[in-house]
């Protein structure tokens, strides 16, 4: 089996940001850090994004321009898929100084799309990416948590392939809003996750989980409160865990189900991917 990254040196990790950048900044106090990988820049479509003054001590940190602004300077119809292609063509282009082997998404408000990833064009032919199933993005609700409409599916532990074989599911906390989404629909723990960027929203397949966040009694009003708390210690750590994995040749994948190398022997992951030990009180 190919693992995803499998060169003699510390994987070069390019970050794309659009406010914060946390999960970047966590990754600097990483011991595996200049060990196992090395970020060597970030890049942001804002130019008022808090955290290009966080990152610039650091690494280089470039802006490229927003989608608007490059199809109005080009003259392209956003609404063209191939106009799309272009415009992440040139993010492509701005990470080139960077000689990035895998991209890391901290807070990105932007659907990626190809050349970044792959994707299937609108013929059906599929587009290959530049770092296909190595952009990595983590998400502030369990995704392994789906929904066929009626009931809750916990799937963290399902085998992926059966996981196709289950009509009308789909991840049930996905978007802006899933802290929110999640303390509302009374889940009495949460969890972050980092999973492989798709051209769905948060979509494609997980990684690794963060422990779990006790989350009892927490109402939905004090989603944010509680959000704050996981960027600091479950977006960080999970990514952390997954570049780690795929920079220590530990992760491939095939027909997009996720392998994990242990003791030089591959082993099928889970449909929730790496589960991180341990729950954490928030109100610590």
């Amino acid at each position: 089996m190919q693992p995803l990254y499998d060169l003699e040196r510390p994987m070069r990790v390019a970050i794309l940001f659009s406010g914060g950048a946390s999960a970047a900044l966590s990754m600097l106090d990483d011991p595996n850090h200049g060990k196992l990988y090395m970020i060597t820049g970030a890049a942001t479509h804002n130019p008022m994004a808090s955290g290009i003054s966080k990152l610039q001590p650091y690494m280089q940190v470039l802006t490229y321009s927003s989608e608007n602004e490059y199809y109005e300077r080009n003259g392209l119809n956003p609404k063209q898929q191939s106009s799309k292609y272009k415009y992440w063509d040139h993010v492509i282009d701005t990470l080139e100084v960077f000689q990035a082997d895998a991209v890391a998404l901290s807070g990105l408000f932007q659907i990626v799309r190809y050349p970044v990833i792959s994707e299937v064009g609108v013929k059906g032919e599929r587009h290959i990416g530049r770092y296909a199933d190595r952009t990595l993005n983590v998400h502030p609700a369990d995704l392994s948590v789906l929904s066929d409409g009626t009931e809750l599916i916990r799937a963290g532990d399902l085998n992926p392939y059966a996981i196709r074989n289950l009509s009308g599911c789909e991840r049930k906390f996905k978007g802006d809003n899933a802290v929110y989404d999640a303390l509302k629909a009374g889940e009495q723990r949460t969890q972050s996750t980092v999973h492989m960027a798709t051209r769905q929203i948060d979509e494609g397949p997980i990684v690794v989980r963060s422990p779990y966040v006790d989350a009892t009694g927490i109402e939905p009003e004090q989603y944010q409160k509680l959000q704050d708390f996981m960027k600091t210690h479950c977006d960080g750590p999970a990514f952390q865990k997954a570049i780690a994995l795929m920079a220590s040749g530990s992760l491939a994948i095939e027909n997009s189900a996720l392998f994990l190398k242990e003791n030089n022997v591959w082993q099928q992951l889970p449909y929730g991917g790496y589960l991180m030990d341990g729950i954490l009180d928030p109100r610590a």
